[in-house]
């Protein structure tokens, strides 16, 4: 089409919706409204500089045409986000005087969150205040969980929140927005801990995935809180998503660090951990049974077969833990970890300084001689 074409056709467009707008304005009629809705369901890119026009007729009535307009204003938004945030003081003002439309602007501002959540964190307390019923609660946690996503919040702006809906999607938002909230402010979040607990066992996989990670988060910032709660909470690692078992070892490991005589009872099933695919579940976990044994070595001994073969695995984090393992086990009792000397031996020459050091220990402890000088030598590299 050609240039002048193209303009004259924008103009005549510009010229319709303008006389239907004054139509709305001398009389705001459904049938007139609905022209509106049309437009933007077919052609929003029309409707963007018509925005504040729009905005300021949604406080007329009667309902019907409010709805209409705020509906329109919804696909402008869907297509258009940047248009919108402009006007983002409007949509506020409206939001907080006109509960007739409330669902339909809140859904407008959680279009734009997830295309410009810093533009929205802003209004938070004003959004904050309109959760009287589920469609508002699933619009302002969705609000909530794509902002938390890559900004922090002030913690007075979660403090409505609760794991008791039996929305699905209202409490994968919840968890979604607890899980954010927890890297950054963990205190604010350990007042949900035992409705945490309670969504360990969802349905959903996601919260599940979310809650173990917010536990995680807390039992880092405080494992103390989460001590009480260590049985709920083992019972994870067997839990089908490898995300979820890896949030529960890292806070067994947590609770371990502080309360090793707290997780001793569990040693078995934190052993198990050792044959996941994930290296990450397997460090935490040998990182978890390092604490137990330097607490109560006596507990490893008859899980030492369990224990030996990762000496040889791939990841350095789990050959150092191992090792150290095995160390706190060869002070208590030597003549468990003996017949595992030819292993240990094999350290002697890993390319981890730290495991050299920890595998001459043990051998010193066992009674060879020989590792003293790699010890030696060793140390006085370090220096």
């Amino acid at each position: 089409m050609p240039k002048n074409n193209t303009i004259k056709t924008k103009r005549k467009t510009t010229t319709k919706i303008n006389k239907q707008i004054k139509e709305l304005e001398r009389k705001p009629e459904p049938k007139k409204s609905y022209k509106i809705l049309k437009t933007a369901i077919n052609n929003p890119e029309n409707l963007t500089n018509h925005i504040p026009k729009i905005i300021k007729l949604t406080k007329t009535t009667p309902w019907i045409v409010k709805h209409d307009l705020t509906t329109a204003l919804t696909y402008i938004t869907q297509q258009h986000p940047t248009q919108m945030t402009p006007h983002l003081p409007k949509l506020i003002e409206t939001l907080e005087q006109d509960t007739t439309t409330r669902n339909n602007t809140l859904h407008i501002l959680n279009i734009i969150s997830k295309k410009q959540p810093q533009k929205i964190n802003e209004y938070l307390p004003k959004i904050q205040n309109h959760t009287t019923d589920n469609e508002t609660k699933l619009h302002t946690t969705q609000i909530l969980a794509e902002i938390t996503e890559n900004h922090q919040i002030k913690p007075k702006h979660i403090k409505n929140l609760s794991l008791q809906n039996k929305n699905q999607q209202i409490t994968k938002n919840t968890t979604t927005i607890l899980k954010n909230t927890s890297k950054h402010n963990p205190e604010t979040i350990q007042k949900y801990t035992n409705e945490l607990i309670n969504q360990l066992n969802h349905k959903d996989d996601e919260i599940r995935i979310n809650t173990t990670q917010t536990l995680k988060n807390i039992a880092k910032h405080n494992p103390q809180k989460i001590t009480p709660y260590t049985n709920q909470i083992t019972k994870k690692l067997e839990d089908p998503r490898w995300r979820a078992r890896a949030n529960t070892t890292s806070t067994l490991k947590y609770i371990a660090k502080h309360n090793p005589q707290k997780i001793t009872p569990y040693t078995n099933q934190i052993t198990k951990m050792l044959n996941e695919e994930s290296w990450v579940i397997q460090a935490d976990a040998a990182e978890t049974l390092k604490y137990i044994a330097k607490h109560n070595p006596q507990q490893l001994t008859k899980h030492i077969q369990k224990i030996t073969p990762q000496l040889e695995n791939q990841s350095i984090s789990v050959r150092k833990e191992i090792t150290k393992t095995i160390k706190h086990i060869t002070n208590e009792s030597p003549e468990t970890t003996k017949p595992y000397t030819p292993q240990i031996k094999k350290l002697i020459n890993d390319n981890y300084n730290e495991i050299q050091l920890d595998a001459a220990r043990i051998l010193k402890k066992l009674g060879h001689t020989k590792p003293i000088q790699k010890l030696d030598k060793i140390d006085k590299k370090r220096l």
